[in-house]
């Protein structure tokens, strides 16, 4: 029996689908035989992150993102006075209720976003993609449960992606605000849209 052709196979595109995206496939000498893949492996015109990204350098003054978890917002503020005056070099925001906790405390300027649950993350992840934040502090409670864990988890993707420093522990932000890094321009190293596309023939686990 014949073999079935790519786009008759679980997962290929439909020639429907081929025909949409031929700008992208002519690139190949065989559209048709090109292994099958998957919308967010295709090419820099596709995706936000690619070898133009403009946002790879970060000043000496970094924009900081603040963020605590309930049972962690009481080490947040500890943490904060003791890097006050670090801070205070630096443009600071924060997620909800724990920039007006910050703002109260250190007595420096907070640009604040929504309350974590409410958007507040996807607002720092959105900070990031758009070169608008450069380093995050993130005191997370791993042993409760939070209803905008999916937010979460893309925040923390998304910091990879891009290449920004986030501490979720505070041994780690001591260690980040210790850094001479801290108050000198760096280069960023954001994954490009070569990183992302791979075949999905002959891929290994």
């Amino acid at each position: 029996m014949q073999e079935a052709g790519p786009a008759q196979r679980p997962g290929a595109l439909s020639p429907a689908a081929m025909r949409a995206d031929a700008a992208w496939f002519s690139a190949y000498p065989h559209p048709t035989t090109y292994p099958a893949v998957s919308r967010l492996e295709r090419p820099a015109e596709h995706l936000l992150v690619d070898d133009r990204f403009p946002q790879r350098r970060i000043g000496s003054r970094k924009r900081i993102a603040l963020i605590a978890h309930d049972n962690k917002k009481p080490d947040m503020l500890a943490w904060a006075r003791i890097h006050r005056e670090a801070l205070s070099r630096h443009q600071l925001f924060a997620t909800g209720t724990t920039g007006a906790l910050l703002t109260t405390e250190l007595e420096l300027p907070i640009i604040r976003f929504r309350s974590g649950p409410l958007g507040g993350d996807q607002q720092v992840g959105a900070g990031i993609v758009e070169g608008a934040i450069d380093l995050v502090v993130f005191f997370s409670d791993p042993l409760e449960p939070h209803p905008h864990d999916v937010d979460v988890k893309a925040l923390l993707r998304i910091a990879v992606v891009y290449d920004v420093p986030i501490a979720c522990n505070r041994a780690t932000a001591d260690f980040l605000m210790s850094s001479p890094l801290l108050d000198a321009d760096y280069e960023r190293h954001p994954m490009t849209a070569t990183d992302l596309i791979t075949p999905i023939e002959g891929r290994r686990s």
